[in-house]
């Protein structure tokens, strides 16, 4: 006798019939789309193809391991041309494909800080690269950083300055979203660490030249020249050796990179800045937590490991370990990024809701730059 087929159970025997059809294999599910937006082209090329480069190692090594909870992952990258204008419409363009779960923000100072607002309307966890005090102080719900603040590369120049004897500093700066408000914490800062700033000039980012700059400084009081700026920093660097200045050369973190030693070398030589423990990987003890794992990273992107490559790789895992550790969902990645910990090679990443830089100033290290290289400046401590 035969019995008759539910019309349940008929459903379920033809959806079985077709994800065994073809060898018996399911059918693949959907990936993980993780957006980006990156100044591939325009003045800051450098930094974006350096995020990029990190960011799509870090997808690769992922798909490798077989994704996230069995998907794929897949990284939907654009670029903003080092413009906020096109910052801000790649922006909104990711914030509505529900498909993106997370994404990276730009390391053009000005798209962040456009795109950050964006990002928690869309409740769309935005990790930036770029380092900007102002853009997670005070916290912003869904929008977090990977590198080390303004605040944190100011304080502790600051802090070296002050134990050097230094009291009295020139300060010039570019433009930009990042360099500007660089200058405006030493500002705020230079009080409380008993320095003077007796020359202040700001310049355009498409400056060719700051030799008239360059002059009053050297014939100033100050001690030392603080400089924040990446993109013209090899040409100004190459003029305050031509021109003889007798100022101490303070850079920051983003020339510490084979991208501004190799074409400046050897006119760099002296000069000083503050930057994350992977830049100086190898003169670390082995109990850092940052040096093994920045060691690996250098032997597999080879020409392309610097500051810039670091951070895309960081901001990606950091994603993928808050997919892990809860659903693949915009909220549920927010939720684990408040309390995510994190050990990459800018350092011991510490998230909670009241703090979304997860940094310290501990894993910054002062170094002055010899024979081409970024050496340690001796009397810290470097074990993590």
């Amino acid at each position: 006798m035969r019995h008759p087929v539910s019309l349940p159970a008929f459903a379920a025997a033809i959806a079985a019939t077709a994800l065994t059809a073809g060898g018996g294999r399911a059918a693949a599910p959907e990936p993980i789309v993780i957006g980006m937006v990156a100044p591939l082209t325009g003045t800051l090329s450098a930094v974006g193809t350096g995020h990029r480069v990190g960011a799509e190692m870090a997808v690769r090594e992922l798909n490798r391991r077989g994704g996230i909870r069995g998907r794929r992952v897949v990284l939907r990258l654009f670029d903003d041309g080092s413009s906020p204008t096109q910052g801000v419409i790649r922006m909104h363009e990711l914030a509505a494909d529900s498909n993106v779960v997370a994404m990276l923000g730009s390391g053009f100072g000005g798209t962040a800080l456009a795109s950050a607002p964006i990002a928690t309307r869309a409740r769309l966890p935005y990790m930036s690269v770029v380092p900007l005090h102002s853009l997670v102080y005070p916290p912003r719900k869904y929008v977090y950083t990977v590198a080390h603040t303004t605040r944190l590369v100011a304080y502790k120049l600051a802090a070296h300055l002050r134990k050097a004897g230094v009291r009295k500093i020139a300060l010039l700066h570019d433009n930009g979203a990042l360099p500007s408000e660089g200058a405006r914490v030493v500002k705020e800062l230079a009080p409380r660490y008993g320095l003077e700033i007796v020359v202040e000039r700001e310049f355009p980012q498409t400056s060719t030249t700051l030799v008239a700059e360059l002059v009053r400084v050297k014939n100033s009081e100050a001690q030392a020249l603080w400089l924040w700026n990446t993109n013209q920093a090899v040409t100004i660097t190459k003029e305050f050796r031509q021109l003889r200045l007798p100022q101490r050369l303070i850079l920051t973190s983003g020339n510490a990179t084979p991208l501004y030693l190799r074409p400046v070398c050897p006119d760099a030589n002296g000069a000083t800045l503050a930057s994350q423990w992977a830049t100086v990987a190898r003169h670390l003890p082995d109990s850092n937590p940052s040096k093994a794992v920045t060691l690996r990273l250098d032997r597999v992107l080879g020409k392309d490991a610097n500051v810039f490559s670091y951070g895309g790789w960081t901001g990606v895992m950091m994603l993928a370990d808050a997919m892990r550790r809860g659903a693949v969902t915009r909220g549920a990645v927010n939720r684990q990024l408040e309390r995510l910990v994190f050990v990459g090679p800018t350092g011991i990443h510490r998230f909670s809701r009241r703090r979304h830089d997860g940094l310290s100033s501990r894993s910054l290290v002062v170094s002055t730059i010899r024979k081409c290289r970024l050496v340690p400046v001796p009397g810290q401590d470097l074990g993590g």
